[in-house]
């Protein structure tokens, strides 16, 4: 019987390594994801290839996945809406607008 305690506890130490081993990688994209998010998750609902060249397990679709589906992606590109409504919003139409401080910032912000 000892015999078989220590098997299993040998097999329990594995199984601990590999699950610390997932979690590490979980912890890598944990400011991207919420915890417990995996690749498979992320392309739950994508077809199986893309432009008819990408497989899922293509490496240049696998991070173009992950920047794409990341909280991170999604602020910039929200941020960069929002700064272009505001340049937007101060451009003018007026005669020597282009002459003014603000009309030389706009020109240049473009």
């Amino acid at each position: 019987m000892p015999e078989e305690s220590e098997e299993e506890g040998g097999h329990e130490e594995r199984t601990t390594s590999s699950s610390n081993t997932s979690s590490s990688t979980n912890m890598s994209l944990g400011f991207l994801y919420p915890p417990g998010t995996s690749y498979r998750k992320l392309t739950k609902h994508m077809t199986e290839r893309s432009l008819y060249l990408f497989s899922l397990n293509n490496p240049i679709r696998k991070i173009s996945v992950q920047i794409i589906k990341s909280k991170l992606f999604d602020r910039i590109v929200l941020g960069l809406i929002l700064g272009n409504c505001i340049f937007l919003a101060l451009d003018s139409n007026q005669p020597h607008f282009a002459d003014s401080v603000m009309g030389r910032v706009l020109i240049i912000s473009e």
